[in-house]
């Protein structure tokens, strides 16, 4: 099912073995593709995307999403170039800028819009071959793979929220975008038509260039289970600042709740970042019942596999051509992978 895919080890983890485990069971249930996102502790991409090549055999691997600020060019462009070369025409390189409020505080400087599109650019020239410049620290120098890759270049994916400025530079250096959970699926079909529309003037396919979307899921839980998985990982996004206010700007929502949600008594005395590097699931469970049962309904799964099988495919009639599942594991979503399997990708393919 190459419209499907989903992601491996949600959130923080203390067993990274665990991913194994999770993409053969991926690969049973006929995932296309599993993602794995990457944290400076126990989930470091390189590490575990390789692992878990090695522990399939045939099933897509990505990075959702490496951030270009952590990683020398080089470095990346050789994890990129090694997956390859190991285990075929099986790897996609997602990246990001991230979050300006957590790159800083890494004591990074994040990269402007030009600055990333080089970065992809230097990919791009290493993998043909090209001796690339590039301006480090140091100053001026060239960039080469000593060794050659000989196999297909990994395809480049982004994660965007969709605006303007980022759509013209996915049409241009990409070749896949994924858009942020939580946007609606009326937010989601007016950013594949500009998507599309912009990869057409700059002379490529719109047909060719891949649209994904990230959206939590939450197939048969428990009431407790779906605060947990649903809205407290949305806690997660919407206290970021730039990242919380993008997707309400976006769905058109009331940006007060925003405001509210980050003056919480659980965050209020919190450094910014990522939540859940500063609180418990069972603290951001509590400041997640605040937020609009509206909102998780309109910007995620939930409910039956039926139910969110219907909604994934109104996903799919807004134009997205992959579903990437976020929150649950494979074991979670069998259910609904099945129904899918069976039903909804039948009476998608005849449509």
């Amino acid at each position: 099912m190459d419209e499907l895919s989903i992601y491996l080890l949600p959130g923080r983890v203390s067993d990274p073995a665990r991913a194994l485990t999770e993409a053969r069971e991926a690969e049973r249930l006929g995932f296309g593709r599993v993602w794995l996102a990457e944290r400076p502790d126990l989930k470091e991409a390189a590490v575990v995307c390789g692992a878990v090549a090695a522990s399939t055999e045939h099933i897509g691997v990505g990075t959702g999403l490496v951030i270009d600020a952590v990683r020398h060019p080089l470095m990346t462009a050789a994890f990129g170039a090694t997956m390859q070369a190991m285990f075929g025409d099986r790897f996609t390189l997602g990246l990001t800028r991230g979050v300006k409020s957590w790159v800083n505080g890494l004591g990074l400087r994040g990269s402007t819009p030009a600055e990333f599109e080089r970065y992809v650019a230097t990919l791009r020239g290493l993998w043909a071959g090209e001796k690339v410049p590039h301006r480090g620290e140091n100053g001026e120098c060239h960039l080469e793979f000593v060794d050659k890759l000989r196999e297909p270049p990994p395809k480049l994916l982004w994660g965007t929220f969709g605006n303007t400025r980022g759509v013209e530079i996915a049409a241009r250096s990409f070749d896949a975008v994924a858009l942020i959970p939580f946007f609606t699926v009326e937010a989601v079909a007016e950013t594949v038509r500009r998507v599309r529309a912009a990869v057409e003037r700059n002379g490529r396919d719109p047909a060719a260039f891949r649209i994904v979307h990230c959206m939590v899921t939450a197939p048969d839980l428990t009431e407790h289970e779906e605060l947990a998985i649903v809205n407290a990982r949305a806690v997660t996004y919407f206290q970021m600042p730039g990242y919380g206010d993008a997707v309400v700007a976006k769905n058109g929502w009331d940006r007060r709740v925003v405001e509210d949600l980050r003056n919480h008594p659980v965050l209020a005395g919190s450094r910014g970042g990522v939540a859940d590097l500063q609180f418990t699931r069972a603290q951001l469970v509590e400041v997640g019942r605040s937020l609009p049962e509206e909102w998780m309904r309109s910007g995620a799964a939930l409910g039956s596999a039926k139910d969110c099988c219907d909604r994934m495919r109104e996903y799919f009639d807004a134009g997205v051509d992959e579903i990437w599942i976020h929150g649950t594991s494979p074991s979670q979503n069998a259910g609904l992978a099945e129904l899918w399997r069976n039903e909804y990708r039948t009476r998608r393919n005849a449509c």
